[in-house]
């Protein structure tokens, strides 16, 4: 009783048949098992089994703990509505994963769909050895799902829609899924440990779910699929090509309120699972927010913010680069909190990723820049030309802007976003970065040819307008001009000579 609680707060169960381990997620099984003999050897078969509603578009598993680096398989409808399609996955982040050719993994009987139910039972043969899963203990898995119409295709490249709500990290105890007989639970005879599924069906999306009353279970009986079906007549396959992408999608109301509301119980030994609702239209909406704050900082704002020092030349230009860069420092800052709240906050964690690593070490950097620009700055003015402050700041500017444009990239890699998005990026992002180069060149050039012809006056590039009421306003041009020995002074800013 203590144990059925705690799975209906929790929203799943993860469930031990002596040879195989399942879990329950959003009214969808998934069970694993691995051959006794493939736990001793680190090599060999696991099976593996995904079961839910047809009213699915697609069902997926995963071995790892996030997309990135995983071993995923999808199953979808054939193109006779009665059979399965099955496609392995390599997971390269929150995106599209690509085609694994070298993938060992086959349909196997009792795979197809019946009653309103697709079942697929898969035998992976380089899943114990590919270093992905932990073969003892708890083991970390993903799982996703799609309601919606059938794909009704045999094309393992089939294009697939984003998920919705159901998907996330589930954690399986190994230790249950060992199989003493070394075969294929999912098919041999046996008898149905006793489970009760206490779903109002109507709640899940209007799917069919016949055979119900064995949610939970582990299917054995006469080589038939988890709740019964007949044997599949489609290829199955080692080499799929499709794979669900992550764009344009939102949350789906009625799987959210399904996943709520369908909660299994049953009287198996618990195991450990995690999941439970995420807001996607939330998260997308953050995403969204974080791509614009974070895109427009470096592609747009640091960038003319430097180009400006090097191009432009008005009295108080040193001051108006600096407000300018914290403002865009500022923008950088929102995004940033945005980002990192989305790598570590819901089902899946991104934080590991390449993509948020870049920009925690952007974040620290550009904490730098002010405090490298002022001691730049001051020294500057003391000695009346570049000291190792000005080159650190400089450098650091340089590293930090086109290091940043490339982790806009890696973003839009990471959320897989729509095609323009990238597009639409990658120009503005050019563009701007070439105008950068150039005006680096331009302002070193004018830098060394105005050192030697005399600069305008230093005062004049630090000093803010003041319609000539300011006492430095009628300074000489000569003394402005000369540095302690009379020799033109150095310049700290690039702009045209006046």
């Amino acid at each position: 009783m203590r144990t059925s609680l705690i799975s209906t707060l929790l929203g799943l169960g993860s469930i031990a048949y002596g040879q195989s381990v399942s879990t329950n997620q959003g009214g969808i099984k998934y069970a694993v098992s691995v051959p006794e003999q493939t736990v001793n050897s680190n090599k060999g078969d696991m099976y593996i089994q995904i079961s839910g509603p047809s009213s699915n578009s697609w069902m997926a598993i995963g071995q790892g703990s996030t997309m990135s680096g995983a071993n995923m398989f999808v199953i979808y409808a054939s193109g006779s509505g009665t059979n399965v399609t099955l496609s392995p996955r390599s997971g390269s982040g929150h995106s599209t994963p690509q085609f694994n050719s070298g993938s060992q993994a086959t349909l196997m009987e009792g795979s197809g769909i019946s009653n309103g139910v697709m079942t697929a039972n898969i035998k992976c043969s380089d899943c114990a050895s590919n270093g992905k899963t932990k073969l003892t203990g708890t083991a970390q898995w993903i799982y996703a799902a799609k309601s919606g119409s059938p794909l009704n295709s045999d094309d393992q490249s089939a294009s697939i829609q984003q998920h919705g709500s159901a998907y996330g990290p589930m954690s399986l105890n190994m230790d249950t899924a060992k199989n003493a007989a070394n075969t294929n639970p999912f098919t041999s005879a046996g008898s149905t440990t006793g489970s009760t599924n206490n779903c109002d069906e109507s709640q899940n999306s209007g799917a069919s779910s016949t055979g119900s009353d064995n949610e939970g279970a582990s299917p054995t009986s006469n080589g038939g699929g988890f709740f019964g079906g007949s044997r599949p007549t489609a290829r199955p396959t080692s080499f799929p090509t499709g794979f669900p992408g992550f764009n344009n999608g939102g949350g789906n109301n009625n799987r959210k309120r399904a996943d709520a509301a369908c909660t299994p119980t049953n009287g198996g030994n618990s195991g450990s699972s995690t999941g439970g609702l995420y807001d996607i239209n939330k998260r997308n909406a953050m995403l969204k927010a974080h791509g614009i704050m974070a895109g427009l900082a470096f592609a747009v704002l640091f960038p003319f913010g430097a180009i400006s020092i090097r191009l432009l030349s008005f009295p108080g230009l040193v001051w108006f680069h600096a407000a300018f860069q914290a403002f865009a420092y500022l923008t950088y800052i929102i995004g940033f909190g945005l980002g990192i709240y989305i790598a570590t906050q819901g089902p899946v964690k991104y934080i590991n990723d390449a993509h948020p690593i870049i920009g925690i070490i952007l974040f620290l950097a550009l904490f730098l820049q002010p405090i490298l620009g002022w001691l730049h700055h001051s020294n500057f003015k003391k000695f009346q030309q570049r000291t190792g402050f000005s080159y650190a700041h400089i450098w650091l500017g340089r590293i930090v802007i086109a290091l940043g444009i490339i982790n806009g990239g890696l973003g839009f890699r990471l959320a897989a976003n729509t095609a323009w998005g990238p597009i639409v990026y990658g120009v503005v992002a050019g563009i701007v970065f070439l105008i950068y180069v150039v005006a680096i060149f331009i302002g070193e050039r004018r830098r060394k040819r105005n050192a030697i012809a005399g600069p305008p006056k230093y005062d004049d590039a630090m000093r803010i307008p003041d319609g000539g009421s300011s006492p430095n306003s009628g300074r000489s041009m000569e003394m402005g001009n000369r540095g302690a020995n009379g020799a033109p002074a150095a310049r700290e800013f690039y702009g045209r000579r006046k």
